[in-house]
C-alpha cells in the first residue's frame, strides 16, 4: 500500500511539473542568446526587461522601441515623434504608427516569453532593429524576429517609411488578429483612404490640421499583398507579415 502511495505520488508531482511547464514556460531559465559583435555600428542585448527600450529615428521622426520589437513599454504604447511638429508651442506626438500588434482568439497582445532564447539587435549603420524572440499568449507560442526599420532620406520633400516585419512560426494552430496599426493622437482627424474587405484590412490615414502632415498606414503579407485582419496559422508554418 505505502508502494502505492509512493508511485501515485511520483505521477501526480510529474503531472504538476509538466501542467506548469506548459501552462508557464520551462521552470529553469532558457539559454540566452549571445551577444557578440565587434562591429561599432552595432549594439545587441539579451535582457528582454530592458526598461529603457532602444530608440530608431533618420533624424525627422523617430520611435521607441520596446522589448516586444514594436512600440510597447509596460504595457502600453510609446509615443512618436517628428522634427519641427509643434501646436501652441507644444511638441505633437505622432499617433502611435509603430503599434503593431497581435492578439489571440479571446483578444489577449502576445507578449515577450521572458523565458525564451531572446535578443535585440540595434544596426546604425542600416538603420534597423532586429528583435529575436518568443511572443506567448496563454500555452500559445510565436517564435521568430521583428524586424523595425525607418527610411533614410535627406530630401525634405520626399516621405518618411517606417516598416515593421514579422517572421514568425507559430507553434500552435488556428487564429490570431492583428491590431490597429494606427493608435490614436488627440489633435489628429482620422481618415479612411482606402479598405481591402468591408471589415477588413484599412489603409489609413491620419492629418492635422494647418502642418500638411499626413500619416498612412498599411498591412502587407511578403508578397506585398494587402493583409486582413484575421490571419489563420498552421502549427511550423512560418508567416510574413
Amino acid at each position: 500500500m505505502r508502494r502505492f502511495s509512493v508511485i501515485t505520488l511520483i505521477l501526480a508531482l510529474a503531472i504538476i511539473g509538466f501542467t506548469a511547464d506548459y501552462l508557464f514556460g520551462p521552470l529553469t531559465p532558457a539559454k540566452k542568446l549571445p551577444v557578440k559583435t565587434n562591429d561599432p555600428w552595432i549594439l545587441q542585448s539579451n535582457n528582454p526587461k530592458n526598461k529603457y527600450g532602444t530608440y530608431l529615428g533618420n533624424g525627422r521622426i523617430g520611435a521607441r522601441i520596446g522589448s516586444d520589437g514594436v512600440s510597447w513599454m509596460d504595457d502600453k504604447p510609446t509615443d512618436c515623434f517628428m522634427t519641427g511638429l509643434y501646436q501652441d508651442e507644444k511638441l505633437i506626438p505622432l499617433p502611435q504608427w509603430s503599434d503593431f500588434s497581435i492578439y489571440d482568439e479571446r483578444g489577449r497582445r502576445f507578449q515577450v516569453d521572458y523565458k525564451a532564447p531572446y535578443r535585440q539587435t540595434l544596426n546604425m549603420r542600416e538603420g534597423y532593429v532586429e528583435t529575436e524572440l518568443t511572443l506567448r499568449s496563454g500555452i500559445q507560442r510565436l517564435t521568430g524576429k521583428v524586424t523595425f526599420f525607418i527610411s533614410g532620406n535627406d530630401n525634405p520633400l520626399a516621405s518618411d517609411v517606417g516598416a515593421i516585419q514579422y517572421q514568425l512560426k507559430p507553434k500552435f494552430s488556428g487564429k490570431v488578429f492583428l491590431g490597429d496599426a494606427l493608435g490614436p493622437g488627440t489633435e489628429w482627424k482620422r481618415v479612411l483612404i482606402a479598405q481591402t474587405v468591408t471589415g477588413g484590412s484599412e489603409f489609413v490615414g491620419v492629418t492635422t490640421e494647418g502642418h500638411g502632415v499626413v500619416i498612412c498606414v498599411g498591412i502587407r503579407d511578403a508578397e506585398g499583398a494587402p493583409v486582413d485582419r484575421t490571419v489563420r496559422l498552421r502549427r511550423g508554418r512560418d508567416i510574413v507579415l
